[in-house]
């Protein structure tokens, strides 16, 4: 692990105007709480385990949506299980300029992080820049970047039941 630059912090720590917005956008009415990962859709993001952990969410916080932001070779998958979790409850959202992307961070009460394995997670850092909590598998020096129940929550790779635990 070692961590890198991320450039433009600047705009994470700003107050973004659209965040609100995206918020409202997003929630199309609901309750809440509005959940987030953003992500390339492939194997090793594990995006299933967060997509079954939001279902179980969803019998406690029944207003929940959960956002995800990227695009890649899982999605029609990932939508198929989507789908069978609750009808919209899931939007996905596809590519979204970097420059936009800190508004989606501060519209979101949490971001979900269910990676395998992870090079530099660079959603963490840019979550936390913009004040949002993360919940996240414990790779590539997570456990470095979140300070457990402070500013998010850390649990072990292959953990399902314990990440599905900590998400509610």
């Amino acid at each position: 692990y070692v961590p890198f630059l991320i450039t433009h912090a600047d705009r994470f720590l700003e107050s973004q105007v659209a965040a609100q917005k995206i918020r409202a956008q997003l929630l199309q009415g609901c309750a809440g709480p509005l959940l987030l990962t953003v992500a390339r859709l492939e194997p090793e993001k594990n995006l299933e385990l967060s997509l079954r952990s939001f279902a179980e969410a969803l019998k406690r916080f029944p207003g929940a949506v959960f956002a995800i932001v990227g695009d890649g070779g899982c999605r029609r998958g990932l939508d198929t299980l989507a789908q069978e979790i609750g009808e919209g409850r899931v939007r996905f959202l596809g590519r979204v300029a970097n420059v936009d992307i800190p508004a989606f961070y501060q519209a979101a009460d949490l971001t979900l992080l269910s990676s395998t394995r992870e090079s530099a997670a660079r959603i963490l850092f840019e979550s936390l820049l913009a004040g949002t909590p993360v919940l996240t598998t414990n790779t590539a020096g997570a456990d470095d970047v979140i300070q457990n129940e402070q500013t998010g929550k850390v649990v072990a790779v292959g953990d399902d039941a314990a990440f599905a635990k900590a998400l509610l």
